[in-house]
């Protein structure tokens, strides 16, 4: 893990959720190829892909599940939206220089594209009480 201090943040954030217990454990998300799911245009009759911000992509269904990136290093182009939070292409290329204040927390439905191909490790927080 290569955020010390994600953890303390977790147990703040699920206290501040009033979630009395919690269980966390580690994550690795890999991307899907899009590469492999086209459709055929019907004005132009040729092959297209469903993609339109990546090569690559995965979706999470995280439910009453709290996901946080904890990958110091990632690419340029990779971009994450859920329900309540976003990780724009923007900011992409600085979140290697965020601290604990600016972890991401994402929920529901979570949904990462990127031009390459990614592995990306997260901590999902599950409360139950």
């Amino acid at each position: 893990m290569e955020h010390p201090y994600i953890l303390p943040y977790i147990e703040q954030r699920m206290k501040e959720m009033g979630f009395k217990k919690f269980h966390f454990d580690t994550v690795i998300v890999k991307n899907l190829d899009f590469k492999s799911s086209y459709t055929v245009d019907f004005f132009t009759d040729n092959l297209v892909g469903f993609n339109r911000y990546g090569n690559y992509y995965n979706e999470i269904d995280a439910s009453n599940q709290f996901y946080y990136l904890v990958k110091k290093v990632v690419t340029t182009d990779l971009k994450i939206t859920s329900d309540t939070d976003y990780l724009p292409i923007t900011e992409s290329a600085k979140y290697s220089t965020y601290t604990f204040h600016n972890f991401k927390e994402f929920t529901g439905q979570i949904f990462i594209t990127d031009s390459a191909e990614f592995e990306l490790e997260f901590i999902r927080a599950t409360p139950y009480e």
